[in-house]
């Protein structure tokens, strides 16, 4: 099944979801040992591909489940005043709920999620909702039981990753989160069962919303149902290529047909290309607090132009993107003062300016801000997102007399690369400090390099292209 996935694109995730647990025992923390007779097995083989394997963790256990009796004797669950333990009604038998405000309760949560990340299964979705939590205290008669309970739950399964992955190479994506949940969660963005393109509209804005709230990562995960509609799913993942986290969820037969294919392929060239510009990005959202998703109205506050465009969004501190949440061809995008980019075309775009963009299939439109570095991983390279090897480097709209600077972060956060471009009169110096021996240098719109301190210049049709090895790079303009 997994090589199936693989000629899709890399992977880099699997989500088991709910399936890991039996069918009779839908919640709890005891595998189906039908579909995973090994699941210890089963991580490690999977690990050795490089990828990571997701589970969905939720506080609720099912009266048939083995850990139920002892649960229920040692008093971690729900109770009513008399002393009952609340079971709600579900598909496959009744459910009871942890009572994480009690102390017992809540270590044996930790432990059975470490058990788990120890295993290999390291990070987690948070599956918990707000109207579940309502049914429980409403059928306990114990009004306010459960205050900030999605908090704690979220804080304990993102602190077991942390201690197993380390503070930088960990995440949970979580269903429900509490202002003050910032530091922990990606925080998954919603759909309808059947979505269309008011939908797609709406995710986009929540996306943005949650970034106004200080939530650095978002999840958005493609539709479970098929998109009968081809224009509307290949706009849904292309919006979501340019997201801090996605995924995919439905049958892997609806992923492999033909009508889906191509813009799964488009997708994943793109999040492989920029994973080191997005994991760097999010890196910097752990380390100093910078969100991800950046509002335009809080990015650009002086520009009330930018205020009212809600759909547009920086991703990082350099890329502009602007979905397509429409059926039509073309989009009305602003772009903000000074000389921007166009990240496919390469071509410029002097600001502030409103511009119309035909909706090309397979991206989004996408400028980036004058006087920016992207790294990119560099085509056919083996190297990891994490890696400080082989990478490329962008620049966009350097001006004279200015220094662009980029930082690029190692997997989990272990330690940092940073390059810089000064641009003094005919002259622009490239200094790396910590980025690998393998470079290369892309100068997007620039075409008159006469002369470098060391390899040879290729010309480009939107630029010029250099490879080094060196800490300082000289390069001469005619």
């Amino acid at each position: 099944m997994i090589d199936r996935f693989f000629s899709l694109g890399e992977v880099s995730e699997i989500w088991l979801g709910n399936s890991w647990h039996p069918d009779y025992a839908p919640y709890g923390f005891s595998w189906d040992t039908v579909r995973f007779p090994d699941p210890l097995g089963f991580a490690r083989s999977v690990s050795d591909l490089g990828i990571t394997v997701g589970l969905s963790v939720s506080p609720f256990v099912s009266e048939r489940s083995p850990e139920y009796p002892d649960l229920l004797d040692t008093g971690c669950l729900i109770y009513t005043p008399e002393g009952n333990a609340v079971l709600c009604d579900a598909d496959k038998g009744g459910v009871a709920l942890l009572d994480l405000n009690v102390p017992e309760a809540r270590s044996w949560f930790i432990n059975s999620c470490t058990n788990l990340a120890r295993d290999g299964f390291s990070v987690f979705e948070s599956n918990f909702t707000h109207s579940l939590s309502e049914a429980f205290e409403k059928a306990s008669g114990r009004k306010g039981c459960l205050a900030n309970y999605v908090s704690i739950l979220n804080s304990d399964l993102s602190g077991t990753s942390s201690r197993e992955r380390g503070r930088l190479g960990s995440f949970i994506i979580a269903d429900s989160v509490f202002s003050g949940d910032q530091q922990a969660p990606y925080t998954n963005i919603y759909t309808t069962m059947a979505p269309d393109f008011s939908d797609l509209s709406a995710a986009v804005k929540n996306s943005i919303s949650y970034g106004l709230t200080g939530f650095g990562g978002v999840n958005i995960d493609i539709p479970e149902k098929d998109l009968t509609d081809a224009k509307l799913f290949d706009r849904w993942i292309s919006y979501a290529a340019f997201m801090p986290h996605t995924r995919f969820k439905g049958s892997l037969k609806f992923l492999e047909d033909a009508k889906t294919l191509t813009a799964i392929k488009a997708f994943n060239a793109i999040r492989t290309g920029l994973a080191p510009y997005i994991y760097s990005s999010l890196c910097e959202n752990v380390k100093y607090g910078t969100p991800v998703i950046r509002a335009m109205a809080i990015e650009f506050a002086g520009d009330p132009a930018a205020a009212a465009f809600d759909s547009e969004y920086m991703l990082g501190a350099s890329l502009l993107v602007a979905p397509v949440t429409t059926s039509g061809d073309s989009i009305r995008v602003y772009i903000p003062a000074g000389i921007w980019t166009d990240f496919m075309t390469h071509e410029k775009v002097q600001g502030p300016r409103y511009l119309s963009r035909k909706a090309v299939p397979g991206t989004v439109p996408v400028f980036v801000r004058p006087n920016s570095i992207v790294p990119t991983r560099t085509p056919d390279s083996n190297a990891g997102i994490g890696s400080l090897d082989n990478l490329t480097f962008s620049c966009f709209g350097l001006g004279n007399g200015t220094t662009a600077a980029c930082e690029v972060f190692a997997d989990g956060g272990q330690g940092s690369g940073i390059i810089t471009a000064e641009v003094t009169g005919n002259k622009i110096t490239v200094r790396t400090q910590n980025l690998g021996g393998t470079k290369k240098l892309v100068l997007s719109g620039i075409f008159n390099v006469v002369g470098l301190s060391e390899s040879v210049p290729e010309k480009l049709s939107y630029g010029t292209s250099i490879e080094f090895t060196s800490n300082e790079l000289v390069i001469s303009l005619g």
